[in-house]
């Protein structure tokens, strides 16, 4: 498949018009604020997109280069050993089918996810890389350039909601070095919440959303932004349970590995089940504990 691709990107000319809006469409994602201002696209790019290309090949063009930039993503997430070669030819190629179709919902998803990709190796690593948070920026600029195309994808706005949330993790773990590039927690916890809340939102795949995802994620988003508030996030938590019992958890004898990597979706709703309940306990005597020298506003009725 790659030596066809080849082969075929070889019949196409890669002008100076090309490199011209090449460099201006890579000048434009470096302004990421520019671009992220409100997840409207810049008139830069709109010119772009309107202004065609004289090409005798633009059918044959039109979608070539997508069509490489998917291919070598899948193979990057197949294969660890060609992982990081396969995703930066994934983004040379999704910058250059852009150059074509600056609103190409698929090519600005592409970036996004790569950018996703690359804060997951900085979290994974041992110590603090403060590139995380230029990494993020960048995927942040991809993303709402995305949302600005197609806002009803529920899929991206949960995994740029879940990424946010990992990396204000990420900044809580190493707070000292961190306050320099993230002064405040709530920034990214905000971020987080209305990602959350737009996902909810969608309509696109309303039959596989999982409902408490999202409340058990507010839940925990509220109980980190009002530390003083225990009653907001734990009636998010309950709300959560319920619908695992409603969606006919399966709750096990004994958690082991097994459990939570099982194939059964009423296992794997089982041991969400579990979490919740270990959420709801944690958070109370948390709370507890904080408020232990006051009169901590408590009762045995507002937990039930």
């Amino acid at each position: 498949t790659e030596s066809l691709f080849q082969r075929f990107e070889s019949m196409i000319e890669w002008n100076d018009e090309r490199e011209q809006r090449r460099k201006i469409l890579l000048s434009h994602i470096a302004d990421a604020a520019s671009i992220n201002s409100q997840g409207k696209q810049s008139d830069e790019l709109i010119h772009l997109s309107a202004k065609q290309f004289k090409s005798n090949n633009s059918l044959f063009e039109k979608d070539l280069y997508y069509l490489f930039a998917d291919y070598y993503l899948k193979m990057g997430s197949k294969d660890a050993v060609t992982n990081e070669s396969s995703k930066k030819k994934a983004q040379e190629y999704y910058i250059k089918d852009l150059c074509f179709n600056t609103k190409r919902f698929d090519s600005w998803a592409g970036l996004t996810v790569i950018e996703f990709y690359k804060i997951d190796e900085f979290i994974t690593a041992d110590d603090f890389d403060p590139r995380i948070f230029n990494v993020h920026m960048s995927a942040s600029c991809f993303f709402r350039q995305a949302v600005s195309v197609e806002s009803n994808n529920h899929t991206l706005w949960m995994e740029y909601a879940e990424i946010t949330y990992i990396l204000q993790s990420y900044c809580s773990k190493y707070k000292e070095k961190a306050t320099d590039y993230v002064p405040e927690r709530s920034f990214l916890l905000n971020i987080c919440k209305e990602a959350y809340e737009k996902a909810n939102a969608c309509t696109d795949n309303d039959e596989n959303k999982e409902d408490w995802t999202y409340l058990y994620m507010m839940g925990k988003i509220d109980e980190k932004l009002h530390r003083n508030r225990l009653f907001v996030p734990l009636k998010k938590y309950v709300a959560a349970l319920d619908l695992l019992h409603e969606n006919k958890a399966l709750y096990p004898r004994k958690l082991g590995h097994h459990t939570s990597t099982s194939n059964s979706k009423g296992t794997l709703l089982g041991c969400h089940a579990v979490e919740m309940f270990y959420r709801i306990h944690a958070s109370t005597l948390k709370y507890l504990n904080r408020h232990s020298k006051e009169s901590a506003d408590l009762t045995i009725d507002k937990l039930n």
